[in-house]
């Protein structure tokens, strides 16, 4: 059995009843690394109780801070400083199934995104930031991968008779027609607000 991943443990952290020294000390036992992870986990576990579930967002923080993000996210210095590789390495390394999962986007919409089908500028900024959310990295790191040119899948190459082909890049909208989605479904993945 392999050993769960980052983001499984951080969920696990979330989920556990209790929140105190005791139970950080466990953690922190056995994932170290996830030290600056588990303290804010903390911080918001202590907003939810002090505050309630969602209520901090009313008092404008929240929403600043999403301003904020969305702000740097798309500043030209940003895009510069961009890494498709560091959203490479994630993919990689936790797979397109992970990030589905933790992101709430569908699998399909994952496996587009690994071998770069969409184009980016057709990719709403609300799906973008879930997307980055999950893998743990910048939008405009995610941006960049998407922008390189779409690839073919390894098993594609082997189970193919003929010469494979690359598949060319199509808008989000277009992609989304493709898949068995419900209309709510289709119309809260083109939203572009939270």
């Amino acid at each position: 059995m392999s050993a769960p991943s980052d983001e499984d443990v951080l969920l696990a952290f979330a989920a556990e009843e209790r929140h105190d020294r005791e139970t950080l000390t466990r953690y922190l036992a056995r994932y170290p690394h996830l030290r600056d992870e588990f303290l804010d986990i903390l911080h918001e576990v202590d907003l939810d109780e002090e505050f309630g579930p969602g209520e901090d967002e009313s008092l404008g923080g929240g929403v600043l801070d999403r301003a904020l993000g969305k702000l740097l996210d798309c500043t030209p210095e940003a895009m510069r400083g961009a890494s498709a590789e560091a959203f490479a390495a994630v993919l990689q390394e936790r797979g397109a199934a992970t990030l589905s999962r933790v992101s709430g986007l569908p699998l399909e919409l994952l496996v587009a995104v690994r071998d770069r089908y969409l184009v980016p500028e057709s990719v709403p900024r609300r799906v973008l930031r879930r997307l980055a959310e999950a893998a743990s990295v910048r939008v405009a790191d995610a941006l960049a991968y998407l922008a390189l040119e779409a690839t073919l899948p390894a098993q594609a190459a082997h189970s193919s008779k003929g010469k494979p082909a690359v598949q060319p890049k199509m808008s989000f909208a277009e992609f989304l027609d493709d898949l068995d989605l419900t209309p709510e479904e289709r119309a809260d993945l083109l939203s572009d607000t939270d």
